[in-house]
């Protein structure tokens, strides 16, 4: 299914594009966390930055990661932001002024490896995103379209209402593709012409 196809054309992309980061979150129906599909994104971007090679891009963190990290604490894995958060004092992230400004150190965390070299966002199942994850994504795409940024959604047969809400909240162009059960030569074909995308 869709599911399996995003896989290949994720190990594809691994395997040919290595200088192309690549980040990956999901939404599951009956999950009710906050910033669903966000957060597996920012964990697949916790994850990028904690790579070795990723040492200068770490040195260069927005001042406001810290904030971020409250509202995804996965983030104080990465030592720089966990040192500066023990620094600062506890923020509540859902006031306005911190909650926008978290946003914005996402957005320059996204922007850092984007200038750097393309980024793709895969979001699984975006029919089942929240309104919270919609939102930061809204934001975060508005922040970093100028950037060569790939957003790659996919989204059940049967959700077209749900998913026409979200695609038109989107700040970017948006190409949708309906896919029918596909043979394994037109799933390759597919996933050869997603690669060139990047």
């Amino acid at each position: 299914g869709k599911t399996a196809l995003v896989r290949e054309f994720a190990k594809t992309v691994a395997a040919s594009h290595r200088n192309i980061s690549l980040l990956v979150g999901r939404c599951f129906e009956r999950e009710r966390v906050p910033y669903q599909g966000i957060e597996g994104v920012l964990e697949s971007l916790t994850s990028e930055l904690l790579r070795p090679e990723r040492a200068p891009l770490r040195e260069k963190l927005p001042r406001d990661t810290t904030l971020a990290a409250q509202m995804f604490p996965f983030l104080e894995l990465i030592d720089e932001v966990a040192r500066d958060a023990r620094k600062a004092a506890s923020v509540a992230h859902r006031s306005g002024e911190a909650r926008q400004r978290a946003v914005d150190a996402l957005a320059d965390l996204l922007g850092l490896l984007a200038r750097r070299e393309p980024l793709a966002i895969i979001i699984d199942d975006l029919q089942w995103m929240d309104a919270d994850g919609r939102q930061i994504l809204r934001e975060l795409l508005s922040k970093v379209g100028d950037l060569p940024i790939l957003l790659l959604g996919t989204a059940r047969s049967g959700t077209d209402r749900r998913i026409d809400e979200i695609v038109e909240e989107l700040p970017c162009p948006v190409r949708s593709l309906s896919l029918s059960r596909l043979d394994p030569t037109d799933t390759e074909e597919l996933i050869r012409r997603l690669s060139e995308l990047l």
